[in-house]
């Protein structure tokens, strides 16, 4: 689906109503109350674009993209604040906010460990941990230890400086 670009920075776009495909207005609809209209959508994450895409069909829709702007933004106390307050108004965009800050965030500790290369050391003992353990014991095992590795590293650079 194609969205109208709102803030490429942060990641906001929009749509109209008309434009939802059936299979959306069905999914949005299977989560919400029997009875429920779907001109009462705000916005939705789509994580495949990885966008907040904003209803612009919704009669405050340019207060919305000052609200979402602002929560985006917003970190530690700031964005409690703003929670509270959007909260009060519409529960369900705070958590889609907060899933799409949640999503973004996990995609980038993905990026980086994917990034991140391991010497033969490391996979032999991470190939003998998973031989050894049922996959969410070894998967908990070998993070832990990506830790304890991370940390010898950071250990090792310091005491070469």
């Amino acid at each position: 689906m194609m969205y109208r670009i709102v803030n490429k920075e942060l990641g906001i776009a929009s749509c109209s109503l008309a434009e939802l495909t059936i299979k959306q207005v069905q999914r949005f609809l299977g989560q919400w109350e029997p009875g429920s209209n779907i001109g009462s959508l705000i916005l939705f994450y789509d994580e495949k674009a990885d966008m907040i895409v904003l209803n612009s069909s919704n009669k405050k829709y340019d207060a919305w993209v000052d609200i979402v702007e602002a929560y985006l933004i917003a970190t530690g106390e700031n964005r409690k604040k703003l929670q509270e307050m959007l909260f009060e108004y519409s529960k369900d965009a705070g958590e889609v906010l907060n899933n799409c800050i949640r999503c973004r965030a996990y995609k980038e500790k993905n990026f980086q460990a994917c990034k991140n290369i391991t010497d033969d050391a490391q996979r032999d003992y991470i190939n003998y941990i998973f031989s050894k353990y049922d996959p969410y014991a070894a998967v908990c095992i070998a993070y832990r230890a990506g830790v304890i590795y991370g940390k010898r590293a950071e250990r090792k650079k310091r005491r070469a400086v």
